[in-house]
């Protein structure tokens, strides 16, 4: 059964940009992590994608340093929907999670793994555009709704 390409919609508008630029510096941050197998980025990330989600970007890390680069570079403002953004996020969020906890079970390899997904993804966002979380989200959402 093939599933047609939808978005969550939120009515919520964000900076496409902003979240380009969010994802590239995700994007660092996993490569970072597999030169460095370093706890602490692992746990930045979780504590980024809680706040964000949460939704205190004022206190982002990630957040403020793609204000600071978008200023600095004068990029344009290309506003969009926000629903496939969070939606994104809250997978991102499962994926730290989940290489959190590998990480401390000491499955540092299925940690790695993890991560190399979640790069791969948030390099698809940062030089395409292109939202994996769109692809999933018809089965996500045939799954919610199934009974």
């Amino acid at each position: 059964m093939k599933f047609a390409q939808s978005c969550p919609i939120n009515f919520e508008k964000v900076d496409e940009n902003i979240i380009r630029l969010q994802a590239s510096i995700i994007t660092v941050l996993g490569i970072l992590y597999f030169f460095t197998v370093n706890p602490l980025i692992l746990f930045l990330l979780l504590y980024d994608f809680i706040i964000r989600i949460a939704g205190y970007k004022n206190i982002s890390p990630i957040v403020i340093i793609a204000n600071f680069f978008a200023y600095q570079f004068s990029f344009a403002k290309k506003i969009v929907d926000g629903g496939s953004k969070k939606f994104a996020a809250q997978i991102g969020l499962i994926f730290v999670i989940v290489a959190n906890l590998f990480y401390y079970l000491n499955f540092i390899q299925l940690s790695l793994y993890i991560i190399a997904i979640l790069v791969v993804c948030t390099a698809l966002e940062t030089l395409f555009s292109y939202c994996i979380a769109c692809q999933i989200y018809p089965l996500y959402r045939k799954l919610l709704h199934k009974k």
